[in-house]
């Protein structure tokens, strides 16, 4: 796949997304998907996460925990059978009302029209403090 395809591929994903599709989401990803949001285990989200149905738990944990108010997928990045989009989030934590707000990177990994692996990196001492409720 061409990486303006891929491109496309990772901007519908995120569309899906906002637009709370999380079952369309999931059905672009292949069977073997790794989805990795890296950070200590207090924050609900952080781990791995192999296969569609461990996907749809993170979703789950992220629903449960954290309530949108801003998501802003700004700029992609292609290179081969990869794309990096940077951009911006703010989410209120559920449990302590508290607002965290982070710059991210995802690297996504595209295989045959779909994703074989996804990465996050944001500031996770930023929602590990919002979790604590400081």
């Amino acid at each position: 796949m061409k990486e303006q395809e891929n491109i496309s591929l990772v901007k519908q994903s995120y569309e899906y997304f906002l637009q709370g599709n999380i079952e369309a989401v999931i059905k672009m990803c292949t069977d073997d998907i790794e989805w990795e949001i890296p950070g200590p285990s207090e924050i609900p989200t952080a781990g791995k996460y192999k296969g569609p149905e461990q996907v749809g738990q993170f979703f789950s944990r992220l629903s449960n925990t954290f309530e949108p108010i801003k998501f802003e997928p700004q700029e992609f990045i292609a290179q081969n059978d990869r794309v990096v989009t940077l951009g911006e989030y703010t989410w209120r934590v559920k449990s302590t009302g508290r607002i965290v707000s982070s710059r991210w990177a995802h690297v996504a990994r595209i295989r045959d029209g779909k994703l074989v692996s996804f990465l996050e990196f944001g500031d996770t001492a930023a929602g590990l403090d919002a979790i604590r409720g400081k």
